[in-house]
């Protein structure tokens, strides 16, 4: 789905649980040439404009900025920015509301992998 051979694809991680993040990026580490963390959706919003990246994981449940919001308020900046929900919510209501925000992908944590495959 998103594989590319070319390994020049960059990529943002939002999701306020550390060891998450790193799992994340243990995952799919080897498809991209750089990974940004950021820890909540204002991190992500502030972070962003300075290191775009043509991918953004965002999960949804974060303290402050949740990422249903932080993904409409990045897709308003940046229409480009091709945001997937990385989340363990399989909720149909939810992915309507991130479809609706602008993401164009929406993904259990556990099926991850498969995503990139």
């Amino acid at each position: 789905m998103i594989y590319s051979n070319d390994k020049n694809m960059n990529l943002t991680i939002v999701d306020d649980n550390v060891r998450m993040r790193k799992l994340i990026r243990q995952m799919v580490g080897s498809k991209f040439e750089s990974i940004v963390e950021c820890s909540s959706g204002n991190e992500c919003l502030e972070q962003y404009p300075k290191s775009p990246t043509e991918w953004v994981f965002m999960d949804i449940q974060m303290e402050g900025l949740n990422g249903i919001r932080t993904t409409k308020e990045l897709k308003q900046l940046f229409p480009n920015a091709n945001v997937v929900i990385v989340t363990r919510y399989d909720d149909p209501d939810l992915r309507a509301a991130a479809k609706e925000a602008g993401a164009c992908g929406y993904v259990i944590k556990e099926n991850l992998p498969e995503l990139l495959k």
